[in-house]
């Protein structure tokens, strides 16, 4: 007799066994009884009904990278030309419950619970389906289409190079804007969003990563780059000869300065016409640009009074 009531207590444990469902700290499970939605289990420990209950599906509280134009990048007709979209992908996560002071999204951890919007794994399943990561991708992709297309090359090149969150820039877009391309892309994503939410989703961001310009247009940007580059150098040199002049004008001032004090001191029977020539000579000799004739007349006897000595003279033989 006891044969039977082994074989029943383990039926029992076996039963008990195969409903235990451990949740983790990152996931939401969907449980269904008799085909319809039942709960969603929340990390901890749980147990279903056996064949009354199945697992509908298992999803992440944690973000999901979502690659966008897998393996087909596009090629963006921008306002002024045409590039190839390159690496491009988009994050996304459970839908969080908006806080009571805000209306977007909270900043806290999404791992967090009591974050998650109680319906966001329902809607994930019952709205979007086994396919929802691919319907996710298509809208996100319109999304990046419709804005890139409202760009210039060199708006979309500024911002594509290293990589930037496109997300930002179209959030970022003012609401006054005069371009309609661009306000008609911010209204989009707030479409976007609405859908997403449906879904049990909320976008956190859209990275692209880099273009890829056709051989024409890259060689064209390369050559421009060159004549700003080499007129930027010439702007520099410019700069610094007007500089150096400066320089050379304010050296030539004290110069001219400390001549006349020179002069008066060692000629007082000059007359002020006579000084002032005198300086002007003995300054236009001392700010020559090679100065050997200055170096060469300090090296003679009598020093800067042997110059004004001979330059007194040469001024009263031309003046006579």
């Amino acid at each position: 007799m006891w044969i039977p009531g082994m074989l029943l207590i383990l039926v029992a444990l076996a039963i008990l066994w195969k409903g235990i469902v451990v949740v983790g700290e990152e996931h939401r499970i969907v449980v269904e009884c008799l085909g319809s939605y039942w709960d969603t289990l929340e990390p901890g420990f749980h147990w279903i009904v056996p064949i009354l209950m199945r697992i509908r599906g298992d999803v992440l509280t944690s973000a999901y990278d979502i690659p966008l134009f897998w393996k087909r990048y596009p090629i963006i007709d921008f306002k002024d030309g045409s590039a190839t979209l390159v690496d491009c992908h988009g994050v996304v996560q459970l839908l969080r419950e908006k806080s009571e002071d805000s209306e977007g999204p909270t900043e806290e951890d999404p791992s967090i619970p009591k974050d998650i919007h109680p319906d966001a794994a329902y809607r994930v399943f019952y709205n979007a389906g086994n396919q929802w990561m691919t319907l996710v991708a298509n809208k996100l992709e319109n999304m990046v289409r419709s804005y890139l297309n409202s760009l210039t090359l060199d708006e979309a090149l500024m911002g594509g190079r290293g990589g930037f969150n496109l997300l930002n820039s179209i959030l970022s877009i003012p609401d006054d804007e005069p371009d309609e391309t661009k306000r008609r892309a911010k209204d989009e994503i707030n479409s976007v969003k609405d859908q997403l939410a449906m879904w049990g989703w909320e976008i956190v961001s859209v990275f692209v990563e880099d273009f890829d310009l056709p051989r024409e247009i890259a060689d064209a940007r390369n050559r421009l780059q060159v004549a700003e580059k080499e007129k930027r150098i010439a702007e520099i040199e410019s700069e610094t000869a007007e500089f150096r002049r400066l320089i050379a004008a304010r050296e030539t001032a004290g110069v001219f300065a400390e001549m006349v004090k020179i002069i008066k001191r060692s000629n007082k029977d000059l007359s002020e016409d006579e000084v002032r020539r005198v300086a002007e000579e003995l300054t236009t000799r001392m700010m020559s640009l090679d100065r050997k004739a200055l170096i060469d007349v300090r090296g003679t006897q009598g020093g800067i009074e042997q110059i004004i000595f001979q330059v007194i003279q040469a001024l009263r033989g031309t003046g006579s």
